[in-house]
């Protein structure tokens, strides 16, 4: 029987080469906890920073590729170079960055949120109160309409407690949620001169989820031809709508869109025969079934009255 001899040498050798190995991989390791950090630059867009508004921030450091935004306030993290916020309350906020993975390259700076006081004041000035109406109940994934009714604002900025910045800059605004619990809307007129909020209970859907709407937009569309015609009047659609009081978003042909009260749009067709046809009908629902949005596209060669008061 042959006795097997093992070459000490090439054992030293293969030693040494996992023992290098294991080396440099530690290298490595220690190299990518302890490398330099980038010099870590956050630019803000404003000086003031106000609750209930967004603004934005930015990383401007060259050679960063991953950001990590902790913006103090227990909202989500963010993970891009440029990112719009908004505080809901007034305080000092702790905004930390951490960039390219590394927990040691971080940066913290001190936001101060103040109040919002200009509303209140600019408000008196120009006589401009929002307002919000719309459903207070909403189911999740379900779409729910809101409109700002203060008839005399120019210009709106939408946001939520769910929002990440403006959602929407119309004087209506659509919002789904994603997620149950107690929501806030906010719409803010005239370049921040007056904020209106509504809080929105959002419940996840049971029993197939919302109730089935108590009437289809053609049928809707036959109602309004009722009181054209004086067969019908607002009392008619009690049942129907989720405020007699709402708000009618109209137009004739393709003039520019107006509002009016629905006791108020169903006074002016009433009694205006066949001067007065309606091209469209749309309607939004609330979860319990009622009519909770309207919008009217009229002929053009409809009566004028509408135009006209």
């Amino acid at each position: 029987m042959r006795k097997t001899v093992f070459d000490k040498s090439a054992l030293w050798f293969i030693g040494g080469v996992w023992l290098l190995a294991i080396l440099v991989s530690s290298f490595r390791v220690i190299h990518s906890l302890t490398a330099s950090c980038p010099d870590i630059k956050i630019m803000v867009s404003t000086a003031n920073v106000v609750e209930n508004t967004p603004f934005t921030v930015s990383c401007i450091s060259p050679g960063v590729n991953k950001w990590d935004w902790d913006f103090g306030d227990f909202s989500p993290h963010a993970n891009t170079g440029k990112i719009t916020h908004t505080y809901r309350s007034a305080g000092k906020y702790n905004l930390k960055l951490v960039v390219n993975g590394n927990p040691k390259c971080n940066s913290t700076l001190l936001i101060t949120v103040g109040q919002d006081v200009s509303a209140t004041s600019a408000t008196a000035s120009d006589n401009t109160n929002a307002s919000i109406d719309g459903p207070t109940t909403a189911y999740v994934g379900h779409p729910v309409k809101y409109h700002e009714t203060s008839g005399k604002a120019t210009s709106w900025a939408w946001t939520s407690t769910d929002s990440k910045g403006i959602d929407a800059t119309g004087q209506d605004a659509t919002y789904t949620f994603a997620t149950a619990g107690k929501k806030t809307i906010y719409v803010t007129v005239n370049g921040n001169k007056s904020k209106a909020s509504i809080d929105v209970n959002v419940v996840v859907p049971s029993g197939g989820g919302p109730a089935k709407p108590k009437i289809t937009e053609d049928a809707f569309r036959k109602m309004l031809s009722e009181v054209v015609n004086k067969r019908a009047d607002v009392p008619s659609f009690n049942n129907i709508l989720c405020n007699l009081k709402m708000v009618v978003n109209y137009k004739l042909g393709k003039d520019k869109p107006a509002q009016k009260t629905f006791d108020d749009f169903c006074k002016d067709i009433k009694g205006h025969g066949y001067r007065t046809e309606f091209d469209q009908v749309k309607l939004t629902f609330d979860p319990k079934g009622c009519v909770s949005g309207i919008d009217v596209v009229m002929h053009k060669g409809s009566s004028r009255l509408l135009q006209d008061r």
